[in-house]
């Protein structure tokens, strides 16, 4: 089985997915759970006492989005080899997953901000209430929006171009149908099951991933 090196340096990059990923979890989990925004003193000492925890899941996930990057880059390579040339699920896929890199970038970069206030200054519990905030908003609705749009693009590219088993494009279909049950949990709609729910969303995403990392490296060529 010969691989070339298209199919390898696109599987290595969604396996960094996964490593990241984990990595960014051990962060968090160092970090423990944050306060609650109305709790403006706890919220500001939390900040303070952990911000190297916080900016450590930061560059996690900013290697996970380059990796992220580099492995949808590389799905679009392969899948044009294959056809030969440019499908409309292959300029949807790679706009939304430049607006989805953007965009989690962007939530990052207010994560970010939130250590680095309480470190560098005082802390100021309405900026860091206000990066929360708007962390939440890029994170749950517009980035589950996007995810689910950059899911559905590459699911209908991999039945189109066969480059991937079928398999492959309905487990990124529900990808799809994940992100967008888990819009609604960041209005708290349902309630107890929240947090739950934007994580199985977002854990399904990582699992496409490597699920189509793996077989990509498993496939065999005539």
């Amino acid at each position: 089985m010969k691989l070339r090196r298209s199919e390898i340096v696109t599987s290595l990059s969604g396996i960094s997915v996964l490593v990241f990923v984990v990595i960014e979890a051990m962060c968090k989990a160092a970090a423990g759970p944050r306060p609650s925004l109305n709790e403006s003193s706890q919220l500001v000492t939390y900040m303070s006492n952990l911000a190297s925890w916080i900016l450590g899941s930061v560059i996690a996930d900013t290697f996970v989005i380059a990796s992220m990057v580099v492995f949808l880059a590389g799905l679009l390579f392969l899948a044009y080899q294959k056809l030969g040339h440019i499908t409309m699920p292959m300029v949807a896929g790679a706009l939304l997953a430049v607006i989805y890199a953007t965009i989690t970038l962007f939530g990052d970069s207010f994560d970010a901000g939130t250590a680095l206030d309480a470190v560098q200054s005082v802390g100021d519990a309405n900026i860091i209430r206000t990066l929360i905030e708007a962390h939440i908003v890029v994170f749950g609705p517009v980035g589950g929006i996007i995810l689910a749009g950059v899911a559905t693009a590459f699911g209908i590219l991999i039945i189109e171009s066969k480059v991937l088993p079928r398999l492959v494009a309905i487990a990124a279909f529900i990808v799809t149908a994940l992100n967008i049950i888990a819009i609604p949990a960041v209005f708290d709609v349902y309630h107890a099951w929240n947090n739950q729910i934007a994580l199985i969303a977002l854990v399904s995403c990582v699992v496409w991933v490597v699920l189509s990392s793996v077989t990509l490296l498993l496939r065999k060529h005539p």
